[in-house]
């Protein structure tokens, strides 16, 4: 069979364009570097991030901004962490979840229709498609993307106290995250049960623990695993005199969330949660108004 010689030349300038130009598809994100790359000595005393050092300061009630300072940006993005950095906030409370291709990033929400101009669950797109979107804030579109939780590290190492409220299951992936950026002095573990907790001690007896405690039973639970456990979260109902006494006796500084989620704010109460904490000797306010919290503890 004769084989035409411009047939053949067509063939084979079809297949070299084809290897040379690849498919439709839009290029991949380049591999981030190898974690072993990017290694950081732990943070110090000098840069005054250690949080059992720091409670011990027992005359200065420390302030948590809950997703951040998000009153001028989007909640868990990273203008809310610089924010709450330039505002002289002690703390963050940020939330860490896991994209489908294994990224850590910052979303309170298991999916991103209430915080970005996307739809879908963190845990079923990749970091390309979550970073894709755009942040609210107020109802208004802007030009914070959802953050690499690594970013966010790199941006509060020795500046700031992080509670990390972790959504998934696998704290091994957070908590290796932290120790590769030397922040586990700088770094409080929220856990909601004995299982989380365990997982956590199983990783490093000395993470900082930050148990939410809903009732005796619960304090004594942790106490059980964790001894000393420097700081937990009271619950208001394990707000009672038993319960506060106990955690007195076994050295456990108070956390507590006042004027969260609620139309409630410091000004419309008189301050009167704020008032009633300090009666107790509280040591860390986790709340929606760090500023204006910070200036009544500063001024009272």
């Amino acid at each position: 069979m004769k084989i035409d010689k411009i047939h053949i030349i067509g063939f084979f300038l079809s297949l070299f364009l084809l290897t040379a130009c690849g498919s439709d598809s839009e290029p991949s994100i380049p591999e981030e570097p190898d974690p072993s790359e990017e290694s950081y000595p732990e943070v110090t005393e000098s840069e005054r991030v250690s949080i059992p050092v720091s409670l011990q300061k027992r005359n200065h009630v420390q302030i948590c901004a809950h997703r951040g300072y998000w009153k001028d940006a989007p909640e868990n993005s990273i203008k809310a962490v610089t924010l709450a950095i330039e505002n002289k906030i002690d703390m963050i409370e940020l939330d860490v979840r896991m994209s489908k291709d294994g990224k850590l990033v910052l979303m309170h929400d298991a999916t991103i229709e209430r915080t970005t101009n996307g739809t879908g669950k963190v845990s079923e797109l990749s970091y390309k498609e979550l970073s894709s979107y755009n942040l609210y804030h107020d109802g208004e579109l802007t030009e914070e993307r959802i953050p690499l939780f690594k970013d966010i590290l790199s941006a509060a190492r020795g500046k700031i106290y992080i509670d990390i409220d972790v959504k998934i299951s696998d704290y091994k992936a957070v908590y290796n995250l932290v120790k590769q950026y030397g922040m586990l002095s700088q770094v409080l573990f929220t856990v909601y049960d004995v299982a989380a907790a365990k997982k956590v001690v199983n990783l490093d007896e000395h993470a900082i623990l930050l148990p939410v405690i809903y009732e005796m039973q619960d304090l004594e639970n942790y106490l059980a695993i964790r001894k000393p456990l420097p700081v937990a979260q009271f619950n208001s109902a394990a707000f009672t005199d038993d319960i506060l006494a106990k955690a007195s006796e076994n050295g456990v500084f108070l956390f507590k969330n006042i004027y969260i989620n609620t139309n409630i704010t410091p000004t419309s109460d008189n301050y009167k949660q704020v008032k009633a904490f300090l009666t107790k000797e509280g040591s860390i306010i986790q709340t929606d108004y760090p500023v204006e919290l910070k200036e009544y503890l500063k001024n009272n």
